[in-house]
């Protein structure tokens, strides 16, 4: 069951389970598109780890809707896929997403760009 925080704010959910993190966060400013379950947007990246991010946008995005992402990484010769990621927290014009499904490739380009060791 998860563990859901909910603020004065109604349109505010926060999963506590994802504050037990995988892996650190790294201050990253980098553009994401996103697409699924009806929705569709574009944001800005300003915190991540190979395992999930945090995104600024104006597309507001429900606590638990799946998206594939695209991650457009600076110094990044092509954009990293995430064919997979759940949202797991959210406030106004703000998320994160846990990355669910990304390829071998794509997490060795995570790891490299983060500089985590294998």
């Amino acid at each position: 069951m998860k563990n859901l925080l909910r603020t004065s704010r109604a349109d505010t959910a926060v999963d506590t389970s994802i504050e037990q993190r995988r892996a650190p966060r790294h201050m990253v400013q980098a553009g994401i598109t996103f697409e699924g379950e009806g929705h569709s947007g574009k944001g800005r990246i300003y915190n991540m780890s190979t395992w999930g991010c945090a995104v600024e946008s104006p597309t507001n995005l429900t606590l638990g809707t799946y998206v594939g992402v695209t991650l457009n990484l600076p110094n990044e010769p092509a954009p990293v896929e995430v064919e997979l990621a759940a949202v797991r927290w959210t406030t106004p014009r703000r998320f994160g997403v846990e990355f669910l499904s990304v390829s071998r490739a794509s997490r060795r380009r995570l790891d490299q760009f983060l500089g985590v060791q294998p």
